[in-house]
């Protein structure tokens, strides 16, 4: 080959691997899951929703949550319950919904303005006394850090958190007087939490149940990317108050005693509920998605998002369906929460801040395994290893996207029954759900053992015999 001929055919080479390069999906990322390496349990109670009294429970929308496998109801949903009184009718309501989506209860008592301890423990009573309904856990008030922000209205007391520690310690008097199973939740702060759960485990560590907390990552001022690079914190947050709670300086009262549950009671990437922009879209439901595998990861035993339905009622874009039964993206993501399993496993991305990945086993054996891809552009081709597990040879998949707000079941995937380095290509700005059945157990060990059995058996008698010979 001639010079000439040898620059062109370089050239073309070259043109090739540039426009290859720009077709292909980005890649180069590893994804390890051990699925012999447990991280803990997962509680069933992570999955709940906030529900208020304004949302709708027609039989259509019931159908709709019921797609998502809601396991906790928080009621009555923000600060609606702190600004007006509970009646029975409402509770009987909320009754009928848990038990369609069959859901545990949480309700919030107003403890601001016109709530006493006498009102919260008629709730108790009429609730579990009377209709035996069973509710068990209770919060005393929401938000009190806000309220305290605002400038108290004509007659308001002075509300601050000495007040509401002396407070909750009356509620919760009142309430367990009635009904002592049940379990005190509090202090159920938002943005102030690092100042007064500290204050508040100081006076009330030896009677709290139950400690929550609502977290936000902005008013709707970050870009999308800001937004998306924020849900690491919630683990910060939750290792942050376990260890709060074990510090004999902080809670002199109750650091003995074992950590209790923590409740995440409300949570969504913007508090803004009048702004579509990352509560109604894609940007919504690739941060929830990754948040709640980060709660999974550190084993939180009680989350509700908020909220259940977006409407007219201050909720407007929050919520899992809108108005006229319209499912927003971050239905499609407890939509595929709805199939996680019961132990949470290791999971190494290489790629963690793009690639967030999380991987649980169910109790069919099978492995349940979550990539958040969160950039906005580019297909993510990954090399997928699973240690410590043997699957049957495929995985069923199922995608949330832009295009699928809802959540839609692919082709299954053939895998080895050993997956090394298996390549996929995940789409950009999506959340996928790999579910990989295990390998049937092979039942030649135990024919091995009956056969070493017999054989010993066998043995016996023959020696048995010669020896009865012998002895004549």
């Amino acid at each position: 080959m001639n010079r000439d001929r040898w620059r062109l055919f370089c050239t073309v080479c070259l043109v090739l691997v540039v426009v290859g390069a720009a077709a292909a999906p980005a890649g180069g990322a590893r994804i390890v899951v051990r699925a012999d390496e447990t991280l803990g349990s997962v509680n069933p109670l992570l999955f709940g929703q906030n529900y208020g009294p304004w949302m709708d429970t027609t039989d259509a929308y019931i159908t709709w949550y019921q797609g998502v496998g809601v396991t906790l109801l928080r009621f009555p949903a923000g600060n609606w319950g702190d600004e007006n009184d509970l009646f029975p009718n409402m509770m009987d309501e909320l009754a009928r919904l848990a038990d369609l989506l069959d859901a545990e209860v949480s309700v919030q008592v107003r403890s601001w303005r016109n709530g006493t301890p006498d009102k919260a423990a008629e709730l108790v009573r009429y609730s579990n006394v009377e209709k035996g309904y069973g509710f068990r856990y209770w919060e005393v008030g929401n938000e009190p850090d806000l309220y305290m922000r605002r400038a108290n209205r004509s007659g308001d007391p002075v509300f601050d958190v000495d007040w509401y520690n002396a407070q909750f310690r009356e509620f919760a008097t009142a309430m367990k007087a009635v009904d002592p199973d049940i379990k005190i939740v509090g202090p159920v702060v938002t943005g102030g939490w690092r100042e007064w759960i500290p204050s508040f485990l100081a006076a009330n560590g030896d009677i709290v149940d139950v400690i929550s907390w609502h977290w936000y990552a902005h008013g709707n001022e970050m870009s999308d990317a800001e937004a998306l690079a924020t849900p690491y914190q919630i683990e910060e947050q939750v290792e942050t108050i376990r260890a709060w709670w074990r510090d004999p300086e902080i809670n002199p009262k109750g650091y003995e005693r074992p950590v209790p549950p923590l409740f995440l009671s409300e949570y969504s990437v913007s508090w803004a509920s009048g702004i579509r922009r990352h509560l109604g879209t894609q940007v919504g439901a690739l941060w929830d998605a990754e948040v709640v595998g980060r709660l999974a990861n550190v084993r939180l035993e009680m989350a509700a998002h908020f909220s259940l339905q977006g409407s007219t009622g201050g909720t407007r874009w929050h919520g899992l369906v809108g108005m006229l039964e319209e499912p927003r993206p971050v239905y499609g993501v407890y939509q595929l929460y709805s199939h996680w399993g019961t132990e949470q496993v290791a999971v190494e991305s290489s790629d963690e801040g793009m690639l967030p990945a999380f991987a649980s086993l169910r109790e069919d054996g099978a492995l349940a395994i979550i990539v958040v891809n969160k950039d906005p552009a580019q297909a993510r081709e990954v090399a997928l290893t699973v240690e410590g597990f043997r699957s049957a040879g495929q995985a069923r998949v199922w995608l949330q996207d832009e295009e699928h707000p809802v959540a839609v079941e692919l082709p299954a995937i053939a895998v080895e029954k050993r997956v090394q380095d298996a390549p996929y290509t995940f789409p950009p700005y999506s959340v996928t759900l790999m579910i990989l059945e295990p390998a049937p157990r092979s039942g030649w060990p135990i024919w091995v053992g009956l056969g070493a059995l017999t054989v010993a058996l066998a043995a016996c008698v023959v020696w048995l015999r010669r020896r009865a010979v012998r002895s004549r």
